[in-house]
């Protein structure tokens, strides 16, 4: 997994969990990426099995209508909150 990929999986997990849910385009326009890099990204952090490797399982994804709608997994939420206890008080 490259830096690119890391880091805006990170931004994303930061932007889903402060709301219950988004759409992708939402996501997209938040993080200034395009759609085709959320997707690539949500192949590492979602949990569909793509080529025979299973993502990490932090993003699911739903298919309502017309829109592709992303929230934090049970797992994705405890990943959250694990990164936000290693954090130093003192980092700035």
């Amino acid at each position: 997994m490259n830096q690119d990929i890391l880091e805006l999986g990170y931004a994303l997990m930061q932007e889903l969990s402060q709301i219950e849910q988004a759409s992708a385009a939402r996501i997209c326009k938040r993080l200034g990426v395009r759609m085709s890099s959320l997707q690539r990204c949500l192949a590492y952090f979602g949990e569909q099995e793509i080529g025979g490797q299973a993502g990490l399982g932090w993003v699911q994804v739903k298919q309502e209508e017309e829109r592709l709608m992303l929230s934090l997994s049970a797992a994705g939420q405890a990943q959250w909150q694990l990164w936000q206890n290693q954090v130093p008080d003192d980092a700035s």
